[in-house]
Formats: C-alpha cells, sequence, structure tokens
C-alpha cells in the first residue's frame, strides 16, 4: 500500500509539471537578455622565460640549472618597495646583514652574495663597494632574477651560492602611464611615477621616477631617496633592438648599528629588555648626513632569431 501511495502521488506531482515547464519554456524563449561584456587582466606569477641562466632567452623547465624569477606582477601585489621583500619569494635566500641605515647584503645558500648582484647581467658591485646602499631603488626594476648553485661561475668572480640578477624596466611600443603615492607609519611616504610609449615607429620612451622620505621605529632615524631613470629604444630591425639608459639615484640616510645586546656565547644573546627599542646609539645631528649618491648609464642591444 505504501507503493501504491507513493506511485500515485509522484503521478499526480508529474500531471501538473507539464503545464508549468510549458508556461516557462514560452517566458524563456520571449526574454532576450541585455549583452554584457566583462574585461579583465590576467597576472603573470611565473616569468615564461629567463635569461639570466644561459644568457638567452629560453623556457626555465628546459634550462638544467636552477633559476628563479620573481615578475613585476608580484611586486606590485605585494607592494614591494625594497629589496628584502622581494627576495622573501625565493627558498635559499636570506637576509644577511643591514646596518648603517641602509646596507642591505643577502645570502645564497649560506654563502654571502654582497659581490653577487648584477643589473641586466652586468655587475653593480666590486670589492671596494661591497654595501651597493643606493643601487637598491626597487622602482625601476621589472623583475628578479636570482641563479642558485655553482653555476653562477658563468658571471665571473663570485661565491659558489648564486647571484641575484636586478632586470630593469625598458621602453615600450604601447602606451602606458602609471602613478603611486603610498603612506605608512613612521612618517613613510613614497611616490612613483612611470612613463612610457612610442616617438615614432622605430623610437620608443620611458621615464620613471621616485621619492621616498621615511622616518623609522627607532628615535632620530630618517631617510631621503630620489631616483630618476629615462631610457630609449632604437628598433633597427623588428629582430633588433638598442636600448640606451641613465639612472640617477640620490640616497641621505641615517647611520643606525642597532641596540646592546644581553647574553652570552653559552646561553645566546637577545635584545636587552632594560632598553628602549626606539633608543638610537648614535649622535643625533651628527650621524645623519651619509649620503651616497648612484650614477649609472648603459646600453644594451638584442637580437632575437
Amino acid at each position: 500500500m505504501k507503493k501504491r501511495a507513493l506511485v500515485v502521488a509522484i503521478g499526480a506531482a508529474v500531471g501538473c509539471h507539464p503545464a508549468a515547464w510549458s508556461q516557462s519554456t514560452q517566458q524563456n524563449e520571449a526574454t532576450t537578455l541585455q549583452e554584457v561584456q566583462v574585461t579583465g587582466f590576467e597576472r603573470v606569477y611565473k616569468e615564461p622565460t629567463t635569461n639570466t641562466a644561459l644568457g638567452f632567452e629560453a623556457d626555465p623547465m628546459s634550462t638544467p640549472l636552477t633559476t628563479i624569477s620573481i615578475p613585476i606582477d608580484i611586486l606590485e601585489d605585494q607592494q614591494v618597495n625594497n629589496v628584502e621583500d622581494a627576495l622573501r619569494n625565493v627558498a635559499g635566500v636570506t637576509k644577511f646583514k643591514q646596518g648603517n641605515g641602509g646596507e642591505e647584503k643577502f645570502s645564497i645558500r649560506g654563502f654571502d652574495a654582497s659581490q653577487s648582484l648584477y643589473k641586466d647581467g652586468a655587475r653593480i658591485n666590486n670589492v671596494f663597494n661591497a654595501t651597493n646602499i643606493a643601487t637598491t631603488e626597487t622602482a625601476n626594476i621589472e623583475r628578479y632574477d636570482i641563479l642558485k648553485g655553482p653555476a653562477s661561475i658563468l658571471y665571473g668572480q663570485g661565491e659558489p651560492g648564486g647571484v641575484i640578477n636586478y632586470v630593469t624596466k625598458k621602453p615600450k611600443f604601447t602606451e602606458y602611464r602609471a602613478a603611486e603615492v603610498i603612506a605608512g607609519s613612521d612618517d613613510y611616504y613614497r611616490v612613483e611615477a612611470d612613463f612610457t610609449g612610442p616617438l615614432s615607429d622605430t623610437f620608443a620612451y620611458r621615464l620613471i621616477v621616485s621619492s621616498e622620505d621615511s622616518g623609522s621605529h627607532r628615535d632620530f632615524t630618517v631617510r631621503d631617496r630620489q631616483l630618476v631613470a629615462p631610457s630609449l629604444t632604437w628598433k633597427l630591425s623588428p629582430q633588433t633592438l638598442v636600448t640606451a639608459q641613465y639612472e640617477y639615484i640620490t640616497d641621505t640616510y641615517t647611520q643606525d648599528r642597532g641596540q646592546v645586546l644581553d647574553g652570552n656565547n653559552a646561553t645566546g644573546y637577545s635584545y636587552s629588555g632594560r632598553l628602549n627599542g626606539t633608543q638610537f646609539y648614535g649622535i643625533p645631528g651628527w650621524n645623519e648626513n651619509t649620503e651616497s649618491d648612484y650614477n649609472r648609464f648603459a646600453l644594451l642591444a638584442e637580437h632575437f632569431f
């Protein structure tokens, strides 16, 4: 009996369904929805090619070397404004040392990489200029390439841990304009502007400027840095490009040598609980006028086979 009752109930429900379905079908046929267009852009977190490992563009998966690229989309989405934040994305690369208000050193696989810094494949430091305080401005960086392991010997003298290559922004033959204003804690203010586009069918320009003015969590510690980076690309042929670049960075900063540590070799060291974290161990007004000026001119030639 329960089966029959169930069958009758289903039959009654099905019996009234076709009319409602027919009416719904007629309504759908008579209704035309307005066309909607959706546009968007793709974020690229993985570079399709790399040239740091071999000296020419190649597929990273087909390259028998360990190379990592941090593209511009990651830098923009993470709001990266210094090299340290960018290189946190790479395993095996760690901050090695920071001092004097701006010195940045890194290690790759445990080896000091302060003598293994490059821009567009050309060394930007030497044994007499290991700190590279002014060379780490990020506004003119398109991506960071890290080549790990002893294959870094391809670039000459350096530690076997690897090399860090800064790939700079180049002129484009399509219009692009961008400006950014950033404000943060400790009186941090930063302005960036980036303009590029064609001047003709064979010439394209790019102009990048930035200015950073900031304090610090430490008393009497300030930083004032500006960048101007114009560049020009000449298209000799569809396969050949010649790019001239100039980059000027001026950096004024306070030498901050940190604080006193408590402890010993047996128990280890830690920041003293007796000290205020904002205390400055320097002479206010005397340590704050360290200046670094950096000029770089580069001529790059590329031919696509």
